[in-house]
């Protein structure tokens, strides 16, 4: 899974996986997951002395969305009317189950990347 460095209002800098973003406005710090629709994990804190457990928890909950959910699809929802072939609905189940397995290997990575222990499946 990608990773990127991200610099909070404090200054200190974070290495998270994409589908996380940090949001610092006004009074409101913390990561926003963005998989499967949104979640806030707040810093608790207004100095960012919570930003390192809120961005453990959201990573923890990004992992189990991405065990729990189908990968995600950019191929169109709906076919066109006038098609009337069922190769492509044939696709999408093949392409699906071959998304889902990368995503979870994936998520692996990113486990032993941070260095949190391997779940048993």
């Amino acid at each position: 899974m990608k990773t990127r460095e991200v610099a909070i209002f404090t200054g200190a800098r974070f290495t998270v996986p994409q589908c996380i973003q940090r949001i610092d406005h006004q009074s409101t710090h913390g990561w926003q997951l963005r998989y499967g629709g949104t979640q806030l994990f707040s810093d608790h804190s207004s100095d960012g002395s919570g930003a390192q457990a809120a961005r453990a928890a959201v990573t923890k909950a990004l992992l189990a969305r991405i065990a729990k959910m189908p990968a995600p699809s950019k191929l169109q929802r709906v076919p066109s009317g006038n098609k009337a072939s069922d190769l492509r609905e044939k696709a999408e189940a093949i392409y699906q189950r071959a998304a889902t397995k990368a995503r979870r290997e994936e998520a692996k990575a990113l486990e032993v990347t941070l260095g949190r222990p391997k779940s048993d499946e």
